[in-house]
């Protein structure tokens, strides 16, 4: 698989992300931002950011792990 298409399957499994799982994960893994930076962008706790990630990082894998067993 090449890494255009690695970039849009991420993207689409971004895409289909609640959009403030969506929001929290970009802003700290694309903008690197700390939990506590995106917690004040958002207007939220740190607390909460954490679980936003989280549950997202948890709906991208298992929305791309068809995938891995691709690569494999």
């Amino acid at each position: 698989m090449e890494r255009r298409d690695i970039a849009t399957a991420l993207r689409q499994a971004l895409e289909q992300l609640p959009e403030k799982q969506r929001l929290a994960f970009i802003l700290n893994k694309y903008q690197d931002l700390s939990y506590a930076e995106v917690a004040e962008v958002m207007k939220t706790s740190e607390k909460a950011v954490k679980s936003l990630i989280h549950r997202a990082k948890e709906a991208l894998c298992a929305h791309l792990k068809p995938l891995l067993s691709e690569l494999i």
